[in-house]
């Protein structure tokens, strides 16, 4: 092997190592968005997290940037989806924090239906 082949094929390597290296960094990590709103305002915070991390390692992340609100016991979901503080995230999800209901809507209906 001529010394040029032996340098092509050294920058093949390294390129493939750093390739790898990018690769293998992100699917470590992933990136997930938490939500709060309440009625006349909302928070939203980006993090990345390790795979394998949860809803309650998410919100414990981004307890110092989100209100004090947090020490209310909320819901939680995955776009929309009920979920529990135990559930693993995927790279992309967004967590959000649901408010819990300040009237059954059920109720409210029954009661709109009896009125009329």
């Amino acid at each position: 092997m001529t010394f040029a082949a032996k340098l092509a094929n050294k920058l093949k390597n390294e390129r493939y190592k750093l390739w790898l290296q990018a690769h293998m960094t992100a699917a470590t990590t992933i990136q997930v968005e938490v939500l709060l709103a309440l009625p006349h305002r909302a928070w939203s915070v980006s993090l990345i997290l390790a795979d394998g991390a949860t809803v309650a390692d998410a919100l414990q992340q981004a307890t110092p940037q989100l209100p004090s609100l947090l020490e209310i016991d909320w819901s939680y979901g995955i776009f929309g989806r009920l979920v529990s503080a135990a559930t693993l995230l995927r790279d992309g999800d967004r967590v959000e924090l649901l408010r819990p209901l300040q009237a059954d809507p059920m109720d409210q209906r029954r009661r709109r239906a009896l009125k009329h």
